[in-house]
């Protein structure tokens, strides 16, 4: 179980993390968090559970966390007015605010669009974001973050669809979880007053796999081949195709791969 006092003892962390709501075992962080935000929870709100039974990832595929092994939390935010235009970079700023947090551990750190992390080629970290909306403008939303840590962690191969790994395995020494969890949280309030900056796009688009190499990627059911270019102004996909075409593929597309592998 993680250590509640001293998670308490270092939030929140510019304005996220408090109130903390700690559990040792939950169906998801993120159904928790969308909960507390419709019963009122604050801005920064912070879901965090050592064992997680019915996780959700995207494109609604499951995401466990075996206890003691990984880290699962939903952080709530808000905005009052909503806002427009930030939905494509919710999932860029949770992969960058793991991104960040472990790069400090000495990895070498991927970001497999639109919000995957990879070390060492393997997916480490995914990253689900559920929004709530008025009208077209963003009132709050969810971003999930799921972190394999510990060998226990890593799903077996016919349970994933993306070869996965933990970052134990990939740096090769014990990760302090608590430690973990703050430098994300430190990260996200780095990262969020630049949510969709061109600075965010830069950072994101500097982690990105797969930049400049022929990928395929499924695009609301359609297999999409092409050259992946850069991002788009709001964090979708630029992809040039074999016949010249460019495309602009939105963030719910999925399963991104190299052609060549």
């Amino acid at each position: 179980m993680f250590d509640r006092s001293r998670l308490e003892a270092g939030l929140p962390i510019r304005g996220l993390g408090k109130p903390l709501y700690l559990f040792s075992t939950i169906d998801s962080t993120n159904a928790r968090a969308l909960e507390l935000g419709q019963t009122g929870a604050p801005h920064g709100t912070l879901v965090i559970a050592d064992e997680q039974t019915a996780g959700r990832g995207r494109a609604g595929r499951r995401w466990l966390t075996p206890s003691r092994s990984a880290i699962a939390l939903s952080l709530l935010l808000r905005w009052e007015p909503p806002v427009g235009g930030v939905s494509g970079a919710l999932s860029g700023f949770g992969a960058l605010s793991v991104a960040e947090a472990v790069e400090g551990l000495g990895a070498q750190v991927e970001i497999k669009w639109p919000n995957d992390v990879l070390v060492a080629g393997k997916k480490v970290a995914g990253v689900l974001v559920e929004a709530q909306w008025q009208g077209s403008l963003i009132a709050s939303a969810v971003v999930g973050i799921g972190i394999n840590v510990r060998p226990g962690s890593v799903p077996n191969p016919d349970q994933v669809g993306y070869p996965a790994g933990c970052l134990e395995q990939a740096i090769g020494r014990r990760i302090d979880r608590e430690a973990l969890i703050l430098d994300v949280v430190q990260a996200a309030g780095r990262w969020l007053p630049l949510l969709g900056s061109p600075e965010m796009l830069e950072g994101w688009e500097a982690r990105l796999a797969f930049r400049g190499m022929q990928v395929s990627v499924d695009d609301s059911g359609v297999r999409v081949r092409g050259r992946f270019e850069n991002l788009h102004t709001d964090g979708r996909m630029v992809l040039l195709t074999d016949e010249g075409e460019r495309l602009i593929i939105g963030p719910n597309a999925a399963d991104l791969r190299p052609i060549d592998r």
